[in-house]
């Protein structure tokens, strides 16, 4: 049996959490004393008149003691007040508009705080008001332990209005959709997004928070430090600054997409570099706008990924957020001399192309797909950025007496893409797929689990071929066979409590046969309420069909 290769991002959302919360962050020594509250950080950023998050481990019947914020000399001491909320992953729920699309625009820290403490959680986010007198060099003592504070001043209120007025107008046309266009208005970390974009690009205002509430503590206190950080660098330079900001609400133009996507910096390591940048004290004005502009310039400049694979080529999708045209090189790292030629593709600012790349024609030993390096590599350079694309074999041979898939892949979205992981994170829905032989042919066999009452047509699995046919089967029985040469009645169905169970001859429709190979294309989809997942391979959350992979039966060996 071959189980396919995972591609998971393996990065946790805490970690992702800890990595833009504590943008704030650099040093923290608190010792636990009465509250047995221990930071976990050590140097933090805050803004004069502004919430702070101080990411705190908690132990058991813990309570929070006295914390005061110092001068660096000691000869000033306030009493600040502080409270406890923990975060946590909220549970996905349907699209504000009532679409059924999975969202493309997903957060980079999607954690929401909340009052009540989950059962043997220790992790927390201590939030404190700094003073507006605050010095900028602080001291934040919490029990007998003390956080270094690297205090800014507040941004304008205004300033978003003036980088917005000084923006280009070149920006995607069309209505645009929650799950595809918009920052996740559940999300708390991502709010500064809207503080920029509804003056910018006319985006909705997004439905508040209670008032201190942990969200809403959460969401004042990361937006006050981009405000803060776009001051400095507007300071230094309103291009600078404009083109920042531009970069993070931009979107692009898609014409296989319903609405414009998302296409901004979501990368938290990159945020995290921008505004460490931003906030560096010891920048003059020009050397701080100097810094942004580099920034801006040499970053990568392009998203792409994977959007679709045959047995002859490959499509590479690219999108362009910026407000200039992008030259993007790709080329196969092995193959002739015309395989090994880099080519160009000019993307226009704020869209999204797609080329179709021949396959390489190296030649290989078709059995050795499971060896290192035996998958294609393709190279994709943007402005001094590249990356080397892994590429699913032409044809997969079946070995034993079948092939057994066993995991599902959640659609791709613009994290996971600006992470580099072409995969997006696995979703555990006890699903097995599996084509094997059976009698004189070959037949496809589905299995999912975890499916819950009442029973929903929405739960169900979808075989494509590589014609446009294809084979659905739902939680309820029903069966609908569609362009291909098969009859429903063939199709073998069980529903037991919390599963179903379904198996077809495949279609001769479906089948070639070229030379000594035997090869049926398929894809499949596991749909459920609020989404859906792929099989072998992940794709954008609005196309309407699974990707489809080459299996060679007559390799069975």
């Amino acid at each position: 049996m071959f189980a396919m290769r995972s591609f998971a991002l393996k990065r946790s959302m805490h970690s992702i959490a800890q990595a833009l919360a504590s943008v704030l962050a650099l040093a923290l020594v608190v010792a636990p004393g009465r509250a047995e509250v221990e930071p976990a950080v050590r140097e933090l950023v805050a803004v004069r008149g502004e919430p702070l998050l101080v990411d705190v481990r908690v132990g058991v019947d813990a309570s929070i003691g006295s914390i005061e914020l110092s001068s660096r000399d000691g000869m000033t001491r306030i009493a600040v007040s502080g409270r406890l909320f923990w975060p946590y992953l909220p549970a996905p729920t349907p699209q504000a508009d009532g679409g059924s699309l999975v969202r493309w625009a997903a957060a980079t820290n999607p954690l929401r705080l909340a009052e009540a403490r989950p059962i043997g959680a220790t992790s927390a986010f201590l939030v404190v008001d700094i003073p507006s007198t605050a010095a900028d060099s602080s001291i934040l003592l919490i029990g007998s332990g003390a956080v270094d504070l690297n205090v800014f001043a507040p941004g304008p209120a205004t300033l978003f209005d003036a980088l917005a007025a000084r923006a280009g107008m070149i920006a995607p046309q069309g209505p645009r959709n929650d799950a595809l266009s918009l920052p996740d208005p559940r999300a708390p970390f991502e709010r500064f997004r809207y503080a920029i974009g509804v003056p910018m690009r006319g985006w909705p205002e997004p439905a508040p928070f209670r008032q201190n509430s942990g969200d809403d503590l959460a969401a004042r206190a990361n937006t006050a430090i981009w405000r803060a950080a776009l001051a400095r660098t507007m300071a230094g330079g309103v291009g600078p600054a404009t083109e920042l900001a531009e970069l993070l609400v931009a979107t692009c133009s898609d014409t296989t997409a319903p609405a414009p996507i998302a296409a901004w910096i979501a990368d938290p390591e990159e945020l995290r570099s921008v505004l460490k940048l931003a906030l560096e004290r010891e920048f003059s004005s020009a050397r701080l706008a100097a810094s942004v502009n580099e920034f801006v310039r040499v970053r990568g400049h392009a998203l792409w990924w994977i959007e679709d694979s045959d047995r002859t080529s490959v499509t590479l999708a690219v999108a362009n957020p910026t407000m200039r045209a992008q030259l993007v090189q790709y080329q196969w790292i092995a193959g002739n001399e015309t395989d090994v030629l880099p080519l160009a593709l000019e993307i226009p600012c704020a869209e999204v192309r797609r080329t179709r790349i021949a396959r390489a024609t190296t030649v290989r030993n078709p059995l050795a797909v499971d060896e290192p390096g035996a998958l294609e590599q393709l190279r994709v350079s943007c402005a001094g950025i590249a990356e080397n694309l892994t590429v699913p074999p032409a044809v997969l041979p079946v070995r034993g007496g079948g092939l057994d898939i066993i995991e599902c892949y959640a659609p791709l979205n613009l994290v996971s893409v600006s992470l580099g992981q072409r995969a997006a994170a696995q979703v555990l829905l006890q699903t097995r797929i599996a084509v094997r032989e059976r009698l004189a042919g070959w037949e496809i066999y589905l299995e999912a689990r975890g499916i819950e009452p009442p029973l929903s047509a929405v739960d169900a699995i979808l075989v494509r071929g590589a014609t446009p046919g294809f084979v659905r089967v739902d939680a309820t029985g029903a069966v609908v066979v569609e362009s291909c040469e098969l009859q429903v009645d063939s199709i073998e169905f069980g529903s037991f409590p919390g599963q179903l169970r379904a198996s077809f001859f495949i279609p001769p429709d479906w089948i070639s046969r070229e030379d000594d190979a035997t090869i049926v294309e398929v894809g499949f989809r596991r749909s459920f309420p609020g989404g859906f997942a792929d099989a072998p391979f992940p794709t954008v959350p609005w196309r309407a069909r699974p990707r489809t992979i080459a299996i060679d039966l007559a390799t069975r060996k």
